[in-house]
């Protein structure tokens, strides 16, 4: 095999498990920060103000995954980006990184944008199940002296685990599906910086190498069945009836 192949296997597993982990590793801050507004009681503003986080954070939950790519692109050009002018901005004139060309950051830009995408659907899956955790179990905690970390642990967590297994399935799946946002960024580069399973399929597929493309389609489909089932049934002994 040879160099350039071997640098291109090893990039590609390292960007996948990359961005699995990214889009997992969100979930216990906003764990966190769901459960810091519970004494709320879903009051006026808080519905208003998860309503905006998951307006805003959300645009997953619309096909408008290219123009997405397109808008990150603009916004993370090197020179003339919102994102390094704001920089400027701030006197940092010696910090401007090249997001989407620098081999070195290229996957952590895209993974950010991942986040950024999934943050609103993850929140909103989380604070659905957040509303069907009774008061009545939090009042009986503070009766007993518990503090908001007991709290948190104990109640929060387990009766919200049927959520939190959703969750890491379809942010797992997203992860392994990923496409759309590396094709209208950086097209699988700088060299194989940002390649991950469905560019390479697709390239695949563009040098009519049809054998290797099916191949790693049905790799993608059992990778992704058998991750998902033994995520699914990990997490699931640990689920409480509400």
């Amino acid at each position: 095999m040879t160099n350039s192949k071997k640098t291109k296997r090893y990039q590609f597993w390292i960007n996948l498990i990359l961005i699995v982990m990214t889009l997992t590793i969100i979930l216990p801050f906003l764990l966190v920060f769901i459960s810091s507004i519970t004494d709320a009681v879903w009051s006026f503003p808080t519905i208003i103000l998860a309503l905006a986080i998951t307006t805003a954070l959300g645009p997953g939950l619309t096909n408008v995954l290219i123009a997405i790519g397109i808008v990150f692109t603009s916004l993370m050009h090197p020179s003339k980006g919102l994102i390094n002018t704001v920089i400027r901005g701030l006197g940092m004139t010696g910090f401007q990184p090249k997001w989407l060309t620098d081999t070195r950051i290229a996957m952590l830009s895209i993974c950010a944008i991942e986040i950024w995408k999934w943050s609103g659907y993850t929140m909103m899956i989380l604070l659905a199940g957040m509303q069907n955790i009774s008061r009545d179990y939090y009042e009986a905690a503070i009766v007993d002296g518990a503090t908001k970390w007991q709290q948190f642990r104990n109640i929060t967590l387990p009766l919200l685990m049927a959520s939190v297994n959703n969750v890491v399935v379809l942010s797992i799946i997203g992860g392994l599906k990923v496409f759309d946002i590396v094709v209208a960024t950086t097209g699988g580069g700088p060299g194989y910086a940002t390649e991950v399973f469905n560019t390479m399929i697709y390239n695949s597929y563009s040098y009519q190498k049809y054998g290797e493309a099916t191949a790693g389609t049905t790799l993608l489909a059992v990778i992704i069945l058998v991750i998902t089932l033994c995520t699914y049934q990990t997490i699931a002994k640990n689920e409480v009836e509400l």
